[in-house]
């Protein structure tokens, strides 16, 4: 009898949990398809350009949008306090380069970073990262937040001038499928989008996975990057709605066409450095998502047969407690 009620109560509390994860899949799809929405609202496109740009630019007449050839001056006037400033950051391992006199170069391992005295707060965080990646990473977003301007990994390169990305207080290439990159950012300096990825890095950095590469795009990466700009969404999405966003605090995306495709202002090269062992097996679910998701599902039926597996021992034993009992009376 006992049994019978502990297995129907067991059997409701699945029944539940099971219906309570499903309601909030639900609702976080529904809220990452409407994010998702207004990425695609929020993308950079021709209008935002000079007429005279945009045509030349669309009938791919590279020599002309050279920058001894077109007048960038005039079409693009000078950044100001509330766009990206004319200044490109990269990051790479001590004495990579040598040092050029066009170039400021600032150290990037360990609490050595200069940028981090000004944010003495996040330094133990800083150190503690468990991969090198993680701290290029988190010190992208100081760096922006700093100084302003346009960040881009070691394997991306500029094709023509950047002046007409610059006319805008920030924005975050697309990715495919979803979300935006990481590889590749700008912003104004002390941009609020910006300085919400730097508050939020640190409970982030508590979070570690089986695989390395997950904890990375978690913690630090294009997915850290991709639910801050959610985070901003979710909490300023009224405001968004009844202004349109088109302030110093916005932030746009800079859509695969002018990112990685027909006419993307840059170049490409195989990057990945930083992969381990671990991202041939996570891209490869990733590729199959029938596996994974039959992979959690195994793990559920699992859980529910060795909970009622143990179950019924707790049952098997009560009564053979009872009939011991009953024979020694």
């Amino acid at each position: 009898m006992h049994y019978t009620a502990a297995l129907r109560i067991a059997r409701y509390t699945i029944a539940l949990l099971i219906s309570f994860l499903l309601v909030r899949f639900c609702i976080h799809a529904r809220d990452r398809s409407r994010f998702q929405r207004h990425l695609h609202a929020r993308y950079i496109t021709w209008s935002d350009f000079p007429s005279q740009y945009t045509s030349l630019l669309k009938s791919k007449d590279w020599p002309a949008l050279e920058a001894d050839k077109f007048d960038y001056t005039h079409s693009f006037p000078s950044s100001s306090n509330s766009t990206i400033p004319r200044t490109i950051h990269f990051i790479w391992f001590k004495d990579l380069y040598s040092t050029r006199p066009d170039t400021t170069q600032i150290p990037s391992l360990g609490s050595d970073a200069p940028e981090l005295y000004h944010y003495a707060w996040f330094i133990t965080t800083y150190d503690s990262y468990k991969y090198p990646i993680q701290r290029i990473d988190a010190l992208k977003y100081f760096i922006l937040h700093h100084h302003g301007g346009v960040y881009m990994d070691l394997d991306i390169a500029c094709r023509r001038p950047l002046d007409p990305l610059l006319e805008f207080p920030a924005w975050f290439p697309e990715a495919s499928p979803l979300g935006v990159n990481n590889d590749l950012m700008a912003s104004r300096a002390g941009h609020p989008v910006v300085e919400l990825m730097i508050r939020n890095l640190e409970p982030r950095s508590r979070w570690n996975f089986l695989f390395p590469y997950v904890t990375i795009f978690w913690t630090t990466g294009p997915q850290f990057t991709g639910d801050m700009l959610f985070k901003w969404w979710a909490g300023h999405s009224t405001v968004i709605a009844e202004t349109g966003q088109d302030t110093s605090d916005a932030w746009f995306v800079l859509p695969r066409d002018f990112y990685s495709e027909e006419y993307t202002f840059f170049g490409h090269s195989p990057g990945g450095t930083w992969h381990g062992q671990d991202v041939a097996t996570v891209l490869w679910l990733v590729a199959h998502p029938a596996v994974f998701w039959g992979l959690v599902a195994l793990v559920v039926i699992v859980l529910c047969l060795t909970t009622r597996a143990c179950m019924y021992r707790r049952r098997s034993a009560r009564h053979g407690e009872g009939r011991w009992k009953a024979s020694e009376v």
